[in-house]
């Protein structure tokens, strides 16, 4: 079977490729329901994302609100991200009101 039949996908970056990738911030929040749907929304479009922060954003319960879990993406994949993001997250919101 040829190129044309299978999915294109994305070696893992290793540890030496790692320390020349640039993360951008695409997404913060302290809600765990919004940052898991970030995470999907992302998933879905193939773009891969880390997220910073969960363990210090949750000390004393989570109550320091300016403390917020952050959605890091390849400096590559910042502008698809952050229109994905952006779709999902008016839709979401636009289903609440």
């Amino acid at each position: 079977m040829g190129r044309q039949g299978r999915a294109a996908v994305r070696r893992r970056p290793s540890s030496a490729d790692l320390e020349h990738i640039r993360v951008i911030e695409v997404f913060a929040t302290n809600d765990p329901v919004r940052l898991s749907f970030a995470q999907a929304v992302l998933q879905s479009a193939g773009i891969e994302a880390v997220v910073l922060d969960a363990e210090t954003s949750s000390l004393f319960g989570g109550s320091l609100p300016w403390i917020k879990r952050r959605v890091m993406v390849a400096e590559e994949d910042a502008d698809a991200a952050r229109r994905h993001l952006t779709d999902a997250l008016k839709d979401q919101d636009g289903e609440d009101g």
